[in-house]
């Protein structure tokens, strides 16, 4: 992750995705993103937060729940990290309804 993070920083993006290069680099170039391994340091700075799940297999539970555990986590490091109100985006490929499971510290 920390080798992604230094080429996102240095104006490389790591992975394709049509024009996302251009728009990154609009972005950077306006501050309007940045990238950083410290998830204490992006949480304080953010004003929107992002929580995204893949759909590896390996985040499934024996019983082939859906295992939210890292979702729950980032969203109590948001909780405890935030020094202002935030507003928390999910990202997954299914609804995970986690407002009302986490409830702050």
């Amino acid at each position: 992750m920390a080798e992604r993070v230094a080429q996102l920083q240095a104006g490389k993006v790591p992975i394709y995705e049509h024009h996302l290069g251009k728009i990154l680099d609009a972005a950077r170039r306006s501050a309007k993103i940045s990238f950083t391994a410290d998830a204490g340091e992006a949480i304080v700075a953010a004003t929107p937060s992002s929580i995204c799940r893949s759909e590896r297999i390996a985040d499934t539970k024996e019983n082939g729940d859906a295992d939210l555990s890292a979702i729950d986590n980032v969203a109590r490091q948001i909780a405890t990290e935030a020094r202002s109100p935030k507003l928390v985006i999910e990202k997954a490929p299914f609804p995970l309804a986690l407002a009302s499971n986490c409830a702050g510290p």
